[in-house]
């Protein structure tokens, strides 16, 4: 893997092979730092969406806890915030709680807009799950506001997923919908469709709230083809847990364990995150109750 070559490699110009930039003027000691953090990121992503999730979270929090010495307050802020993005994708949202909270106050005292912007999405979304949806919505489109503002764009389809999955909470299930739509089109344009599959899961979630059973079924099976196609094991995961649940819904148990029970069986590690305990739940409520004619 890339990443791995560039970790290695950034590791192997210093004798340090946990802080090579130690021994570097401060200069060089920051470039060095930003490298080795990016690639430790980028190998914590990666390894998510595979599914080694504790070997991920091993990378996030290697870089977590060794920004701290380099007194580099922006890079420790960016990394904040980045991680909290990362962890998101499968953690309960009130272990990241404390966390969202130091990077939002981090990125506002040192002025940084960009994260700043996340970090207020980030936080509005915990809000939002804690069961204040409409504050945790207002806090939400501020953040977007200010995201789109900085002109990025990159990310943009996962910050409108959680806004649309709060619209849901409220009931505002159009809205959500044409969010969801509207950041399908968006990583149609521009190529970014790391999060093809959880749009197209989430989207599912909106039909079978609407009670558009079909509808919802089709975007399920497109969400896990989509996971299956790109080796994303965590969006599998969550695409069959969907699936799994609308086949519960409908009485049909076996169908149900038959798609959820393989990909719930693959993982060996990350068993006590959000995603494979909500997958594991769901597993637990199975029966052999009479399948529907």
């Amino acid at each position: 893997m890339h990443l791995e070559n560039a970790l290695a490699l950034v590791q192997s110009s210093s004798a340090d092979l946990n802080e090579p930039w130690q021994s570097l003027p401060d200069r060089e000691a920051l470039v060095f730092w930003s490298l080795w953090a990016m690639a430790h990121l980028g190998l914590g992503a990666a390894k998510s969406l595979l599914g080694y999730l504790d070997q991920a979270q091993t990378h996030l929090s290697i870089v977590v806890e060794r920004a701290a010495p380099l007194n580099y307050a922006t890079g420790q802020a960016e990394v904040s915030v980045i991680q909290v993005r990362m962890r998101s994708h499968y953690t309960d949202v009130a272990e990241l709680a404390p966390s969202i909270e130091q990077s939002s106050r981090a990125a506002r005292e040192l002025g940084l807009v960009l994260y700043s912007a996340m970090a207020t999405i980030h936080r509005g979304y915990v809000i939002s799950c804690r069961g204040a949806p409409e504050q945790g919505i207002g806090l939400m489109e501020e953040g977007i506001e200010a995201y789109a503002a900085t002109d990025a764009v990159i990310w943009s389809g996962y910050h409108h997923a959680l806004l649309a999955e709060a619209y849901q909470q409220v009931g505002r299930l159009t809205e959500a919908r044409h969010l969801l739509v509207e950041a399908q089109e968006w990583a149609e344009r521009s190529g970014e469709r790391w999060y093809d599959a959880e749009l197209a899961r989430r989207l599912g979630e909106v039909e079978r709230q609407q009670g558009n059973v079909k509808a919802a079924e089709k975007q399920f099976k497109q969400a896990l083809a989509i996971a299956r196609r790109q080796h994303a094991k965590l969006w599998e995961m969550h695409a069959a847990t969907s699936l799994a649940r609308l086949r519960h819904e409908q009485r049909r148990s076996a169908e149900a364990r038959a798609v959820l029970a393989p990909v719930y069986g693959w993982f060996k590690e990350g068993l006590q995150t959000g995603s494979l305990r909500r997958a594991k739940a769901i597993l637990d409520e199975l029966d052999p109750r009479p399948e529907r004619a």
